[in-house]
């Protein structure tokens, strides 16, 4: 069993030739990807009116292996609170993403709580983009800041990308509880620096907070899953490790296998 709690439907303005739900099912065949929880990227990058709609209408053509994050703008909170009212009760919607450095506002900001106190409410998880190329850890999306939410709220929260950094996102994953862990599809961002391309972060994220936050993420289309497999493959997993990095965590914490 694999699933992938970080993928994308919609239409990129890179050269990406995937964008609706048929799509994205031969990357995941050719991965042998069994499940798969997507975000829409025009509620990321442009409209976020009626994204989350045309979300649900792509992964109702695979509710076996296709599930959607309700996608949300701090920006409209009329928007937001509507589509949480809405999609919680979508079965196939199965968490909330957050993606604070696109929408500019930072994630440990008050527009931000209101979202995140409405999600602990409601239990729903949250797989928070996290990255920052900045030296000061000011980026909206700097690992730090989510690390000082999760220490506030009790709502299970996933670090898309290992903060950008995984030495970053690690250290900072580890300052907080057990509500917060770690996505593994990091490391292009910073290519040219010593910590680019670690092959071996999914170990060092197993080593430093076990093998019960770490999970699996690819964030295809826009990046291939063989650089996440590759890594996974380089830190040499248990066969108990494997497991739960690999579908038993987002299992868990996403709830998109009822036998787990």
């Amino acid at each position: 069993m694999i699933i992938d709690c970080h993928a994308h439907l919609g239409w990129w303005f890179f050269p990406i030739r995937q964008e609706n739900a048929a799509d994205l099912i031969p990357i995941m065949d050719k991965w042998k990807i069994d499940k798969a929880i997507f975000s829409s990227v025009r509620a990321i990058m442009e409209d976020c009116r009626d994204a989350n709609k045309q979300i649900a209408a792509w992964i109702s053509q695979y509710p076996d292996r296709m599930y959607g994050y309700i996608t949300l703008n701090p920006h409209y909170p009329e928007i937001w609170k509507r589509d949480l009212e809405t999609y919680t009760e979508n079965p196939q919607f199965v968490g909330v993403k957050l993606h604070a450095a696109w929408h500019s506002c930072p994630i440990n900001s008050k527009p931000y709580a209101s979202i995140f106190k409405w999600c602990e409410e409601m239990k729903l998880p949250i797989l928070a983009h996290s990255y920052d190329p900045t030296p000061d850890n000011m980026s909206p999306s700097a690992p730090e800041r989510l690390a000082r939410v999760a220490q506030e709220r009790d709502v299970q929260i996933v670090m898309g990308h290992m903060g950008g950094n995984p030495i970053r996102g690690i250290k900072a994953c580890a300052s907080s509880g057990p509500n917060l862990s770690l996505e593994i599809s990091a490391g292009r961002e910073n290519a040219g620096q010593h910590y680019a391309w670690d092959l071996l972060r999914v170990r060092r994220a197993i080593d430093a907070l076990g093998p019960e936050r770490v999970l699996f993420g690819s964030d295809m289309p826009l990046v291939d899953p063989a650089i996440c497999f590759g890594a996974i493959k380089d830190s040499e997993l248990t066969p108990e490790e494997h497991d739960l990095v690999m579908w038993k965590n987002a299992a868990r914490i996403f709830g998109v296998c009822s036998h787990v």
